[in-house]
């Protein structure tokens, strides 16, 4: 590879302009390779020139016609991502664990809720102790959270392989860059990129075929599919007209729209005529008295097992279908006759 005078004159004169502002290139390699040529045109600058514990290096792959550069270095105190929170609680619900459970709510004596007078009093020590076995029972497990590394479930383990075969070609098409070499490469890389949007329209197409009938899921597929699971800002509006003002400022245009939600309302009640009558001329006569029925265990078992079976807990964390199995376990009196 040649140089003319003018060429060179050029990169001295962009270095020691980097120089002049006390900064430096990181990488002084090729960044695009082609059959004939090769040339570095894309940089990374940095003013770190004394701080040694930064990394550059660039990366031989085929998702572009430039090589992507990678830059590390080492954050400021406070500042590192290993500080962040890795790991996450769950508790782990199996058959023995959920026969321990039974077992244990079996043998504790109800009887002392008699003693309360209270509901809430008797709710609370019923509650204190159903937890805590439910503690003791399904306790938190430590789990340390997966990183996704951009998981794609059409992506299968033979298109993985393939993907290395794929860069392999590459590779060997940059060391030795013959016609052949080349072409190999090429057809491989046109027969992978086939094979791969395959898969992803059979995957896509066999969910919703799944989810044929559950209009949500099926919108939450469609939206996965075309990359908008959020809205985007070149979705909203670039310009409002106001009284043939024409506003562009994204913060005016967020504080005019404000403006007309919070007071549509009573602009719209203002425009509706008086009426000739009250309000409470179309109310019944009510008590003040609010009569409570008795409680049977019958309409407080149907009332249990009507709940929604949910894996998601509560506010209390307690997971419904672990306990749905649980309701004759808790308690040792006869609940038959009993009323609350």
């Amino acid at each position: 590879m040649s140089y003319t005078t003018t060429k060179i004159k050029k990169i001295q004169n962009f270095v020691n302009l980097l120089f002049e502002f006390g900064t430096i290139l990181t990488t002084n390699r090729p960044t695009r390779v082609c059959r004939s040529s090769a040339t570095a045109i894309d940089h990374v600058i940095t003013n770190c020139v004394l701080n040694s514990e930064f990394k550059s290096s660039i990366i031989k792959v085929d998702i572009s016609d430039h090589f992507p550069i990678v830059f590390s270095f080492k954050l400021k105190e406070g500042l590192d991502s290993k500080n962040k929170d890795e790991y996450f609680y769950k508790r782990k619900f199996d058959d023995f664990s959920i026969n321990t459970f039974k077992s244990e709510l079996k043998e504790v004596n109800w009887e002392i809720l008699k003693s309360c007078n209270d509901p809430n009093d008797s709710y609370n020590k019923f509650f204190e102790t159903f937890i805590a076995i439910y503690d003791k029972c399904f306790p938190k497990i430590k789990i340390k959270v997966k990183q996704n590394k951009g998981y794609k479930p059409w992506i299968t383990k033979g298109i993985i392989r393939s993907s290395k075969r794929k860069q392999k070609l590459y590779e060997k098409f940059l060391k030795n860059r013959t016609k052949e070499n080349e072409q190999t490469y090429k057809d491989y890389k046109h027969l992978f990129e086939t094979i791969r949007q395959r898969s992803k329209k059979l995957h896509y197409s066999r969910l919703l075929l799944k989810y044929k009938n559950d209009s949500r899921k099926t919108w939450k597929v469609m939206k996965e599919l075309i990359g908008k699971s959020s809205i985007e800002k070149s979705n909203l509006p670039k310009k409002i007209v106001e009284q043939e003002n024409e506003i562009i400022e994204e913060k005016e245009i967020a504080k005019k729209f404000n403006y007309f939600f919070a007071n549509i309302g009573a602009q719209l009640a203002d425009k509706i005529p008086s009426a000739s009558r009250s309000f409470e001329s179309f109310m019944k006569e009510y008590s003040i008295e609010m009569p409570f029925n008795k409680l049977t265990i019958i309409e407080l078992r149907d009332a249990f097992f009507s709940l929604k079976a949910n894996k998601s807990a509560g506010h209390d964390e307690v997971n419904f279908n672990a306990i749905k199995g649980c309701f004759e376990k808790m308690r040792k009196f006869n609940f038959a006759d009993r009323k609350f």
